[in-house]
């Protein structure tokens, strides 16, 4: 038996059976792109959750180191000296007389220290009065929202300006160099 097949309807199978397999071809690469696509998106949420996580435990130890700082700043300083307990018979000694004030302000363009454990340094006035409400209240995060930043004893600063009882200072030593706002002047000497 011969196949009566005639060219025409040869071609036209061929046709219709590479148009066929081109339609299986186009389905399986759209399903593999939208698996890529899937496997994306979820490789890109789970890195926005750890880069979240990882950024919130940032900013929690740096407010707890801030709140620690601040508190170091608004907390009372118990005296040193002997206790009025330990010895009742025994004379006491006068008190040692309080050191004596600057004789004057630091001039703009005099250089001085920190002179405190640990200071607030802000922007503006204002904001240094905020920063020290948000540290009493335990506001950590407060405190340093406004751009304050904090300095450590005997750092090194330029006095830039002067205000009733604020200096405003630029930093020239320490983690801050280079940055300026205002403070109070008792905490800054020669």
């Amino acid at each position: 038996m011969t196949s009566d097949i005639t060219p025409e309807e040869r071609e036209r199978i061929y046709q219709e059976e590479k148009a066929r397999r081109e339609e299986v071809d186009r389905i399986a690469a759209e399903r593999e792109a939208q698996q890529k696509t899937a496997n994306l998106r979820v490789r890109q949420e789970r890195y926005d959750r750890e880069r979240k996580r990882f950024k919130i435990a940032g900013i929690a130890i740096f407010a707890f180191f801030a709140f620690i700082a601040f508190l170091a700043i608004v907390s009372p300083k118990k005296p040193s000296g002997p206790s009025s307990a330990s010895s009742a018979g025994a004379p006491t000694q006068p008190p040692a007389p309080p050191p004596a004030p600057e004789p004057a302000d630091l001039e703009p363009g005099a250089h001085g220290y920190v002179n405190a454990e640990v200071i607030v340094v802000a922007p503006t006035k204002n904001a240094y009065e905020k920063a020290l409400d948000a540290a009493r209240i335990g506001d950590a995060l407060g405190v340093i929202e406004g751009g304050a930043f904090i300095m450590n004893r005997g750092e090194h600063v330029l006095v830039l300006d002067r205000s009733g009882r604020f200096y405003k200072v630029r930093a020239m030593e320490g983690t801050n160099a280079l940055k300026s706002g205002w403070t109070r002047k008792e905490f800054i000497r020669r």
